[in-house]
């Protein structure tokens, strides 16, 4: 796994090379200052080294929410994929679910799956489910996206879904021989458009309607409190803050799982992986190796800027 990882590295530095873009280049092409209301919660090594191997019981989790309730936190978002139900003691479920409302600022991710080689997307039993958060139907208003087709998604365990504030797609979709600069803000799926995980916070946090009729202006474009955020094919440009990794500030989830009274500078907190061997990570502007939750993070801030 490593060595993959680091040959995939080299290849990509020698790509990058040959197209005469250097890491000083790609570190000036972020924009913006570093956000002080973002703060990622880090399973990371010394995490898991504490609290056992990935994943962990979902109980664990609604144990962290009731140590970040007292504190200022407007959006508490697990850039995770909680689509499985707990097997071993499935009432961690309800245990998390529960944490989830009575926080009442938890937001979750899902994922939709790409279609190959000719595969229709059809509906699926839980399709009721991921219709409850659509912004808009294709009919209405007709938007050309660049994304691919897409055939299922994986959504959230129901009890969570429907105890969240909100749920958004994770997806983002790399170009091959450059680095990343944009994330989608919307995806087509069936009958209807979903916002990503970081426009359903945005559309809260800066009080906007959820209606895509109501959101876009005619060039496409998503209106965002006094905001108006450029969209070329359901797309947006990320701001990465002018700084090298880590981009936000960053605290490690045992810390925070010991530490009851550990306070948090941030009206947003993300939850994501930065162990080795776990999450993704993607050439960006701010640098060769960007873990997912930074990009997140750069996501929420581009979108939130001036709502808070």
């Amino acid at each position: 796994m490593m060595r993959t990882r680091l040959l995939q590295f080299i290849s990509l530095l020698v790509l990058l090379l040959l197209l005469g873009i250097s890491l000083q280049d790609i570190k000036a092409q972020g924009g913006g200052e570093v956000s002080p209301t973002i703060a990622i919660i880090d399973i990371d090594e010394k995490s898991i080294a504490a609290l056992g191997r990935w994943p962990w019981p979902r109980d664990t989790h609604a144990l962290l929410l009731k140590r970040l309730a007292s504190q200022n936190i407007k959006a508490i978002v697990f850039d995770i994929l909680f689509s499985e139900p707990e097997s071993e003691r499935p009432e961690r479920d309800q245990t998390f679910a529960r944490a989830m409302k009575e926080s009442g600022n938890v937001y979750v991710a899902m994922a939709f799956l790409t279609a190959e080689g000719g595969e229709i997307p059809k509906p699926s039993p839980r399709t009721p489910l991921i219709e409850a958060w659509r912004i808009g139907k294709l009919q209405a208003p007709t938007l050309t996206l660049k994304a691919p087709l897409l055939r299922d998604a994986l959504l959230p365990v129901k009890s969570l879904a429907e105890s969240a504030k909100g749920v958004g797609f994770v997806n983002i979709f790399p170009p091959s021989n450059l680095p990343m600069t944009k994330a989608p803000l919307i995806l087509a799926y069936l009958d209807s458009f979903y916002p990503s995980l970081p426009l359903r916070i945005a559309l809260d946090l800066c009080h906007s309607p959820s209606d895509l009729q109501e959101l876009l202006n005619p060039q496409g474009s998503i209106k965002l409190g006094s905001r108006t955020i450029r969209s070329e094919e359901g797309e947006f440009t990320l701001e990465f803050p002018k700084r090298s990794l880590p981009l936000y500030r960053h605290y490690s989830y045992i810390d925070l799982i010991r530490s009851p009274d550990m306070s948090i500078e941030g009206n947003i907190v993300i939850i994501g992986a930065r162990a080795i061997g776990l999450g993704d990570h993607y050439v960006t502007p701010a640098a060769l190796y960007t873990p997912g939750p930074e990009i997140i993070a750069a996501a929420i801030d581009t979108l939130v800027k001036g709502c808070l």
